[in-house]
């Protein structure tokens, strides 16, 4: 205790924790009674920090900073906060919320000032601290959020977008950003500068978009010399582009009939950036030099037509078409070139595709076409087909049709100035799986030291690869449906003959053992492993020659006992 006066005396307390917003009862027990008061315990205010001033319109500046600790006192003992610019002379009171982390206070432009010397104060019953700052408002602009954007002109590849900006800018020039997403593209950002102007309507024209696509678009500005941060993104706006005509003719294809008769036109649709809208039909013409000898109009979804020609050949022209007009066309002559010793190579499985390879054709000046076919059952099989320039002496065929363990028939074609020749066809798979099931097999016959077995082929859809070969196991054994399979059994005396030979369908098991029982064993195999086990029981047949062998000796000894005793039995007789 502190004696202040004779009258008077104070009590230091330490560590005292922050009042309430009503404050701490404080009481002092007296002889004749009780006596209080309240107290107000709080901290005197931090300096402001990370003090920083924009502004959005040139009509007010917004400084905002952060307070540091609260203060812990409320109502007329608050920490308050003013707001004095040197240069003017002019202050402002600023009304924050404690509790915000960041507070606020704006300041009026002031006419014909750009450079602002602000000191911001901060005071409360217990002390004061103060922050300063020197800012240029030219540097300091983040405008508004950009209202009101419109589009106010549209064709296939350009819009013209139109936005409000409330605020007086006509003493800077403004970068504007606009954002562009596609419904087939990637988010893009397009810069666009600008004179400012005061309270005023903005317009950006976007080039080089795509015909007959879906976009959205927003908006944001900062100011373009002396930029400072970039204004909120506005709310954003749709526009679909218009149609214009395709880009280019459909890539195509034809295939005559076994008769010669007539010919089936082929074509891909084309991508969406080439389609520049929807694809409604095709026009596909045939013309004998200048003679027209067939028109047709195909409509969507089919992709192929058949076109009468009898023994003739035409140059076939076809032509996509939708609501804003037509694509170049795409030309193919009907002429096939005769092909002698036309060989089918195996194609190499990539797991993701095909690989096939040719030779260099140096005669070929046009190219070359890889087709084939994809068949699903029941369904008519679908045609498909690559184009190679005539550099090209390999390709890997992909496909999101292709499946593991289905065989695919390639034919590759190559293309002279005066039509197709067939080059060679080319069987593959994706990738190769291990056959479906193993080949059947019979004991064709047995002798008491051998068994012949012959077996049939694979079907090839069961195949599922290449055939490499055959397994064939055996060993002695007793027909049991417990009984492992042979390649799992672990039996010593199991041996395996490996056939390479594919053309062998026959193969005979020597060295065996007579009236014995064996367990045979055949699989098939191709690159991508075994098939499951075929298994017979076969048992082999008795081994006569051993048998009159075994029967002979036993007379042969008895009978020469017999001659021996009937000697000695004679000899002593005459003795």
């Amino acid at each position: 205790m502190m004696q202040l006066s004779s009258r008077s005396h104070a009590i230091r307390v330490l560590n005292a924790s922050v009042s309430n917003s009503s404050g701490t009862n404080v009481v002092c027990r007296l002889e004749n009674g009780l006596e209080g008061s309240v107290v107000f315990v709080g901290y005197a205010p931090d300096i402001p920090q990370n003090l920083s001033c924009e502004t959005s319109n040139f009509l007010m500046i917004k400084c905002t900073w952060k307070p540091g600790r609260p203060s812990g006192l409320y109502g007329e003992r608050r920490t308050k906060y003013s707001l004095f610019e040197r240069t003017s002379g002019k202050n402002v009171s600023c009304e924050v919320n404690e509790v915000s982390k960041d507070h606020v206070c704006g300041f009026p432009v002031l006419h014909d000032q750009k450079t602002y010397d602000f000191i911001l104060g901060v005071s409360n019953p217990i002390g004061q601290a103060q922050s300063s700052l020197l800012v240029d408002i030219i540097q300091r602009v983040r405008p508004k959020t950009p209202e009101k954007l419109t589009v106010i002109g549209n064709n296939s590849t350009s819009i013209q977008l139109r936005w409000f900006i409330n605020g007086s800018f006509a003493e800077i020039r403004l970068l504007c950003q606009i954002e562009i997403s596609g419904s087939h593209s990637e988010r893009k950002l397009h810069n666009v500068s600008m004179p400012g102007r005061k309270a005023s309507t903005y317009t950006a024209q976007l080039n080089a978009l795509h015909p007959d696509t879906k976009y959205q678009f927003r908006v944001r500005c900062s100011a373009a010399d002396h930029f400072w941060r970039w204004s909120d993104w506005s709310r954003g706006v749709e526009q679909t582009t218009s149609e214009a005509p395709p880009a280019r003719g459909p890539d195509i294809w034809r295939e005559r009939s076994p008769s010669g008769e007539s010919l089936t036109v082929f074509w891909k649709p084309l991508s969406i950036s080439e389609a520049n809208g929807k694809i409604v039909s095709h026009e596909v013409s045939c013309h004998l030099l200048e003679t027209p000898l067939e028109h047709k109009v195909v409509f969507e979804p089919s992709n192929s037509t058949e076109i009468k020609l009898g023994k003739s050949n035409c140059v076939i022209s076809v032509v996509a078409r939708n609501h804003a007009g037509s694509s170049p066309p795409s030309s193919i002559t009907s002429v096939e070139l005769p092909s002698d010793n036309v060989t089918t190579d195996q194609a190499v499985a990539m797991g993701n595709g095909i690989n096939i390879s040719w030779d260099s054709y140096p005669n070929m000046t046009c190219g070359y076409i890889v087709k084939w076919c994809h068949s699903s059952g029941s369904e008519p099989c679908i045609v498909d087909w690559e184009k190679f320039p005539s550099n090209t002496t390999n390709a890997v065929i992909k496909s999101a049709l292709f499946k593991p363990g289905v065989r695919y028939n390639f034919s590759l074609y190559g293309c002279k100035s005066m039509g197709y020749q067939l080059l060679k066809n080319v069987t593959g798979y994706m990738k190769e799986l291990p056959p479906k099931t193993a080949p059947n097999f019979i004991v064709e016959e047995t002798s008491s030291d051998s068994i012949l077995v012959k077996w049939e082929d694979i079907p090839i859809d069961e195949c599922r690869g290449f055939l490499k070969g055959y397994l064939l196991s055996f060993a002695k054994g007793e027909k049991d449906a417990l009984k492992p399979r042979l390649s799992e059994s672990g039996n010593p005396e199991l041996k395996v003959n490996n056939i390479t030979d594919l053309t062998k369908k026959s193969m005979k098991i020597l060295d065996l053992q007579g009236k014995t029982s064996y367990q045979l064993e055949l699989q098939a195999y191709t690159a991508g492993g075994l098939s499951p086990p075929n298994s017979l029981y076969v048992v082999t047949k008795e081994d006569s020659v051993g048998l009159i062998i075994a029967i002979l000796i036993p007379v042969a000894v008895v009978v020469l006992l017999g001659v021996l005793a009937s000697i000695f039995c004679y000899r002593k007789r005459e003795w």
